[in-house]
Formats: C-alpha cells, sequence, structure tokens
C-alpha cells in the first residue's frame, strides 16, 4: 500500500496548485488499534475514497 500511496501522493503534487486541495486529499488515515477506531478507520478511508472518485483529476 506505501508503494500506491507514494505514487498517489506524486500525481497529486503534479496535477494540482492549491496546497490547500492538496492536503486534503492527501490527508493520512491513523492505522486502527481497537475496535472502536477500526471503525473510524474504515469511515474514514470510505470518506476519502468517495471525494477521490469524485474528482476527476485524480483518477487520470
Amino acid at each position: 500500500m506505501q508503494v500506491f500511496s507514494a505514487a498517489f501522493t506524486a500525481h497529486i503534487e503534479a496535477t494540482y496548485h492549491s496546497q490547500e486541495v492538496k492536503n486534503e486529499l492527501c490527508m493520512a488515515a491513523q492505522r486502527p488499534n481497537a475496535d472502536l477506531e477500526h471503525l473510524r478507520y474504515a469511515l474514514a478511508i470510505s470518506s476519502r475514497l468517495h471525494q477521490w472518485s469524485s474528482d476527476v483529476a485524480s483518477l487520470e
């Protein structure tokens, strides 16, 4: 997953000019350590996937 993350981050850096947008699209999700944290992690990842898929430039 780290290789994909690095490639995606590089793509975002090359595609977007706004630092605010870059930070929003590449926000880190903390890995879960407990059951409740796993639910929060899944929600955060689902939210990011939705955000990425609705942004055409991040899919190119």
